[in-house]
């Protein structure tokens, strides 16, 4: 797989989008959060946040949206 990266103008290309979209599936299903909550929204955006960061790993994203999942508990 490429290196995932998020243009200098903040552009999210599509196979960045597919990996954002695996990894808030797997996390959603696997913490009982239901698609369209509240719950689900907060994590899509945390999703985004690290990506916007620089994590581009779907490990390292799972790792983090776990963490984040851990701290909203």
């Amino acid at each position: 797989m490429r290196g995932l990266s998020v243009s200098s103008s903040g552009i999210v290309y599509p196979d960045d989008m597919k990996l954002l979209k695996q990894v808030y599936d797997r996390i959603c299903r696997e913490n009982h959060v239901e698609e369209g909550s509240k719950d689900a929204e907060k994590i899509a955006q945390a999703a985004m946040s690290f990506f916007q960061a620089g994590v581009f790993d779907e490990d390292e994203l799972m790792v983090g949206l776990g963490e984040f999942i851990k701290r909203r508990s």
